[in-house]
């Protein structure tokens, strides 16, 4: 892109002045401080970009004023004749002040602002339309105030995006698989990562030796409380014979006792109780029986009455909630009534103001045929609504009348509704009353009569049980006593088998131990692959990036005390040719930057294919020839020069 001309109309306090650039050369402009040499650089960033040559916008709250405080309702404008792939355009955005007077004020005052756009002197009906065609210029307007200020990129952009774009433009190849291919050593670290990013792989790995260190912290103390829970109280191998003794006199105790708890007696005892209990049994069975289907049909009645009751009641609940919904949108409808009364009571009391007619700015009358013409239109607009609300409240009493009607046949249908729930309910408390209950079969003379016999052969049992008494207390004595020895060598036993069990628990814990010192190793080896890989992608995309500059060398990583790399962008510049460079936005000596910024120019300007104009504010502190293909107006504080003075340069 070239800049033919270059044109300012009370844009900044500039009445009137135009740069004229033949064939897009490049220029100095000369002129002592405050003669407008800036805003030339303001007016083409504006035209532009909305923003001064510091990125302030227009905007009355902290940016720059685009108009002065000694002009007021001119037109503030900045245009630009460019070439642009061998065609001309013609870029214009005009400032304007919008002035009104409040009722009351004889004169007008500021309201507010717009801009206005043109393109090819042709205006454009909105700011996106301007906008659209300045992001056919450049790839991004990072990119397009970057290419015009040189300062803007390595000072005034914020880090991150700065880096984002470095990468994007100079090193888009650096990927993870080509780092750990021009490093051979960092190979395994493929096996490591699997199909993770190095970082998210590094962030896992750190989480996991986080997790693995403290499983291996809690090992030794779950291997001490296995040891502690053993038990020193356990068989010997003469208890394996005890017990098998006792258990054969167990055994042989156990046939004496049943021999003696089933005598003859008791055994008979209890096979009539037994009979008597299943013909106890039996005749109840019969009994209910008898009733079982008694009520079956009074049942089959009662069961459809209550079912037709459930459906009357949900009928006549949704009949009421209608009613309900109609009775409130009535209402709401007769206030809508009366506030459309008072509405035509404040219309058919309004009259036309004959004040209206006379002009606020001259006091004078208007001419008769205007002031009837307003007259005629407040009249008509009276009559309108007028006719409008009387139209809509006869629509709203005739839609009352309706409701109210219905209201009436629903409340008639409810009450209907109500009297035949009535009535069913009345008819299942009938049916109800009509069931037959029969007494329960414990108050029959049958279940009286086996419930006596129970009883006579339980209290025979209850003497066979106490002559047999005397001959089992001994016996059952000597089985006690047999039983706690068997219990304390089955402790015992129980103890052995804890103790084999907890004796496992350390093996499989020191198996655990082993298995996670050596995934520590592993994660170990992972993790100073990804450091070392961090620091080597680092090198590379500083040395990739950096290839495309001559001045300007990019440190776009610092390395931490603890080895780890943190991201930054910041331009640096060899001073003074002795190998030690500085911060841009440090120490670095103004001419410097303007070298560095030169310099990011012409690397984006190669890497974008894209050329445009851009301007050197202090050019007085660069004593070196520029070496760029874009065009450059270079600004000069002259004391001699009391206007401003253009020198083509080529």
């Amino acid at each position: 892109m070239k800049l033919l001309n270059l044109t300012l109309d009370n844009f900044k306090g500039t009445k009137h002045y135009s740069l004229d650039l033949p064939n897009g050369c490049s220029a100095a402009v000369y002129g002592e401080n405050g003669t407008g040499k800036t805003t030339l650089a303001d007016a083409w960033c504006w035209l532009l970009f909305g923003v001064d040559s510091k990125g302030q916008s227009d905007s009355k709250n902290g940016g720059f004023q685009v108009a002065t405080k000694e002009t007021s309702g001119l037109d503030y404008s900045v245009s630009a004749t460019i070439e642009v792939d061998g065609r001309v355009h013609i870029l214009r955005r005009v400032y304007r002040e919008d002035f009104s007077r409040k009722n009351g004020e004889s004169e007008k005052g500021q309201a507010k602002n717009h801009t206005d756009y043109y393109l090819d002197d042709t205006p454009l009906k909105t700011k996106k339309q301007y906008d659209t065609f300045i992001d056919t210029l450049f790839p991004s307007r990072e990119i397009g105030r970057a290419l015009t200020i040189p300062s803007y990129f390595p000072g005034e952009l914020e880090p991150n995006a700065r880096r984002e774009l470095l990468l994007k433009l100079f090193a888009p190849e650096i990927t993870e698989d080509s780092v750990i291919e021009r490093h051979p050593e960092l190979a395994r670290l493929r096996t490591y990562k699997n199909y993770k990013t190095v970082e998210q792989y590094r962030d896992w790995a750190k989480a996991q030796r986080t997790a693995v260190n403290k499983e291996l912290d809690s090992i030794p103390g779950r291997i001490d409380e296995a040891n502690l829970a053993k038990r020193e109280d356990i068989p010997t191998p003469e208890d394996e014979a005890v017990f098998q003794r006792l258990q054969a006199e167990k055994a042989k105790l156990a046939m004496k006792i049943s021999a003696a708890r089933n005598g003859s007696d008791a055994a008979d005892a209890q096979r009539r109780k037994s009979e008597a209990e299943t013909q106890l049994a039996r005749k109840k069975a019969d009994y209910i029986g008898k009733f079982l289907h008694a009520n079956d049909s009074l049942n089959a009645d009662a069961q459809a009455l209550r079912k037709e009751i459930s459906d009357k009641e949900r009928s006549l609940f949704l009949l009421r909630r209608k009613n309900e919904e109609r009775v409130l949108f009535m209402e709401n409808t007769r206030k809508e009534i009366k506030r459309l009364g008072r509405e035509w009571q404040e219309w058919d009391g309004k009259r036309f103001d004959e004040s209206s007619t006379i002009c606020p700015t001259c006091g004078q009358p208007l001419p008769p045929e205007q002031a009837q013409e307003a007259r005629e239109k407040f009249n008509l607009a009276r009559s309108g609504e007028i006719a409008r609300i009387k139209e809509k409240g006869f629509k709203l009493r005739e839609q009352n009348e309706k409701d109210a009607a219905i209201i009436k046949a629903e409340r008639q249908e409810i009450a209907a509704a109500e009297q035949e729930l009535t009535d069913l309910r009345e008819k299942l408390d009938k049916l109800a009353a009509a069931i037959v209950t029969p007494p329960p079969f414990e108050s029959t003379e049958e279940y009286q009569t086996i419930t006596k016999q129970i009883q006579g052969i339980e209290q025979k049992m209850a003497l066979y049980k106490a002559k047999d008494g005397k001959r089992l207390e001994p016996l059952l004595e000597k089985e006690e006593a047999l039983q706690q020895q068997l219990d304390e060598l089955a402790r015992k036993r129980l103890n052995a088998e804890a103790n084999q069990q907890q004796e496992q628990r350390i093996r499989d814990l020191l198996a655990e131990q082993q298995h996670f010192n050596q995934e520590l190793v592993t994660l170990d080896d992972g993790l100073a692959l990804a450091d070392q890989f961090i620091r080597l992608r680092a090198m590379d995309l500083e040395e990739d990036v950096n290839s495309h500059f001559e001045v300007v060398r990019w440190k776009l990583f610092d390395i931490q005390v603890n080895g780890g790399v943190k991201s930054c962008c910041e331009a640096t510049a060899d001073e003074h040719g002795n190998g030690i460079f500085v911060e841009y936005n440090s120490n670095l000596n103004d001419g410097r930057k303007v070298e560095a910024g030169v310099d990011i120019i012409n690397a984006i300007s190669k890497a974008t294919g894209i050329t445009a104009p851009f301007w050197l504010d202090a050019s007085g502190e660069l004593t070196k020839e520029l070496h760029t293909d874009s065009q450059y107006i270079r600004l000069y504080a002259s004391g001699a020069d009391k206007t401003l003075r253009v020198e083509v340069l080529g």
